[in-house]
């Protein structure tokens, strides 16, 4: 994988390290298996991740970790602090464009911060990140759709997956069940 010097610059100033420095590392070679382990599963998730937004907030998680573990130069600054409202900004923004292909250029647009910035601010005040939160709501969009009927194939359209299948694997990792199986037990009741 290659990462333009830029994006580095950027990264490493999101996690302290002073602006206009270059990260440095002590050696070549580091031993981390977590990170290793980590950097193997973005990769894989870039391969079969058809969400922007996912595969480049997985490389961002990974290259910061690095960067948070093994960058040294000179004093870190302390990180910059999370705008409430920004993260605001950035969930009302998901909610109101569930459906579009999201990408972390815009979501940063959207809540006034840096790209890497707003992937840090919304995981520390949301709890998930902001692609989980994306597929939370696109299920949940999905349910109310089923509920009134609407065909599964035309439901992950409508929601933003890319096919039933898509929508099928990601609605029962959360739901628990698939949306043929909600939908029939929501006309049940």
């Amino acid at each position: 994988m290659y990462v333009a010097a830029g994006q580095i610059a950027t990264l490493a100033a999101e996690v302290g390290l002073p602006a206009g420095t270059q990260a440095r590392f002590a050696t070549l070679c580091i031993g981390d298996a977590a990170l290793a382990e980590a950097f193997v599963r973005a990769h894989q998730r870039c391969e079969s991740e058809p969400s922007p937004l996912e595969r480049e907030s997985t490389v961002a998680d990974v290259l910061m970790t690095l960067l948070r573990r093994h960058a040294s130069e000179g004093a870190r600054q302390p990180e910059r602090p999370v705008s409430a409202h920004a993260v605001r900004r950035a969930v009302a923004f998901i909610q109101d464009c569930y459906s579009e292909r999201l990408t972390l250029d815009r979501l940063a647009e959207a809540a006034g911060m840096s790209r890497f910035g707003v992937l840090r601010a919304f995981r520390r005040e949301v709890g998930i990140s902001p692609y989980a939160f994306v597929m939370q709501v696109r299920v949940e969009q999905a349910k109310l759709l089923l509920r009134e009927g609407v065909d599964i194939a035309a439901v992950a359209l409508r929601v933003g997956f890319s096919d039933q299948s898509h929508l099928t694997r990601k609605f029962k990792r959360l739901v628990g069940m698939t949306p043929g199986a909600y939908a029939q037990a929501a006309r049940a009741t």
